[in-house]
């Protein structure tokens, strides 16, 4: 008798294969086939079904992630709202506090002004109060953030930052000395607002070239040029980043100047994903232009 072919096919190749999903189980019916989580039966065939995928979340931006930023174009230019509201807002505290000062104590108003410890002070709240405000449009958006966010991380080669920080203040010099030889400008007298004496130097030295490039790094770099690169690209966000920063300095003689700064201090940002660069430079070029006020040219 001729033998039974799917006996035949038993022997040659083993049991049938049935789907795991399709076995019984002990004391269970089995069970039919039907549509599947992962795509429909295939007609027919119970133990083959089209395979589908599940779909993949969205990647999430994580607050510290190099070269993004949670804020907006829009944001910045509430930020730099908050930035003259706060400047306007002090200097003019300041000025009410100068003037009840020298009527309750008779002191001469140009004293008072010229005494180093209220640049420091008027420094230190103007940007307490531009801080302040852009942490609370940040919390009022609902936007994740650290410090980190904003630059304070160091890039992989620290080498490679310091002498890219360093060595792009050659060009930088070169361009302020070709712009200087047609408009001489007119630079800030470092002197003049912290006294010429040993104390006065050592509070210069410590806002102008410490303070000053922590802080404005900070902000326009970390948290300006991100936010406009990000939004516009590198070169029109730096560009403009740049005309904040120089503008910010309120004097016409030494806009292109600053500008040029601004703009490699952004190259600087935008290169690493870092400030720390761009704070090195920011020092550097600062504390040159400190000692050579107190000890290259005559104070004045």
């Amino acid at each position: 008798m001729a033998k039974d072919d799917s006996s035949s096919n038993r022997e040659r190749w083993g049991p049938a294969f049935v789907h795991p999903s399709l076995r019984s189980q002990e004391g269970q019916a089995p069970r039919q086939p039907g549509p599947s989580p992962q795509g429909p039966v295939i007609e027919g065939r119970p133990d083959l079904m089209s395979w589908r995928p599940a779909p993949q979340p969205a990647p999430l931006l994580l607050p510290d992630q190099p070269g993004r930023v949670p804020w907006t174009g829009r944001d910045v230019a509430a930020i730099v709202g908050i930035m003259i509201a706060g400047f306007f807002i002090v200097t003019v505290a300041a000025l009410i506090a100068v003037s009840l000062l020298s009527a309750a104590t008779g002191l001469d108003r140009q004293s008072i002004v010229s005494s180093p410890g209220l640049t420091t002070a008027i420094l230190v709240f103007q940007w307490v109060v531009v801080f302040g405000g852009t942490i609370a449009l940040f919390k009022a958006r609902g936007y994740r953030f650290s410090i980190k966010t904003m630059g304070w991380r160091w890039p992989p080669s620290k080498l490679e930052a310091v002498l890219l920080a360093i060595g792009l203040l050659i060009p930088a010099y070169v361009a302020i000395s070709v712009y200087s030889s047609f408009i001489q400008p007119s630079p800030q007298d470092i002197t003049g607002e912290f006294s010429p004496s040993l104390l006065g130097f050592i509070i210069a030295f410590i806002e102008v070239a410490l303070l000053v490039p922590m802080i404005e790094e900070t902000f326009f770099r970390g948290i300006i040029h991100q936010g406009l690169e990000q939004k516009l690209g590198f070169i029109p966000g730096a560009l403009i980043s740049a005309a904040i920063f120089a503008t910010a300095h309120l004097s016409a003689t030494i806009f292109i100047p600053i500008f040029i700064l601004g703009f490699i201090f952004a190259w600087l940002m935008h290169h690493t994903h870092s400030v720390m660069p761009s704070i090195i430079a920011h020092m550097t070029f600062n504390a040159i232009a400190v000692i050579g006020q107190y000890f290259v040219q005559p104070p004045g």
